[in-house]
């Protein structure tokens, strides 16, 4: 489902600040800090933000991370949001436990 949320509702939801955590280093891919996307964010589209809710109980942002932090720094005021509903047997299947760990109650 898609839908259009304020990033100021989204951010206990990520699931880390990339300002405390730097991405990883990875052999040919190139990252990007977040004031880079912000600033590329000012003249581009944004790839909507993937939220995943369990059992409406809890939540992550488990895709878009910098982009939602670079949507608040540019003052954004709705953001593009692909929302997933899942079961708790369905993300015990598909996301690894360190993930399952940093969801939030809604």
């Amino acid at each position: 489902m898609k839908t259009f949320i304020n990033p100021q509702h989204l951010w206990k939801y990520r699931e880390f600040d990339r300002s405390e955590i730097r991405p990883p280093v990875c052999f040919g891919m190139q990252t990007y800090t977040v004031d880079q996307v912000a600033e590329y964010l000012k003249t581009h589209e944004m790839e909507p933000i993937e939220l995943v809710i369990i059992d409406n109980v809890k939540a992550i942002v488990i895709d878009g991370n910098h982009r939602l932090k670079a949507s608040i720094l540019n003052g954004t005021k709705l953001i593009e949001v692909n929302v997933t509903h899942m079961t708790q047997d369905e993300v015990d299947d598909n996301l690894y436990p360190a993930t399952l760990e940093r969801f939030v109650a809604l």
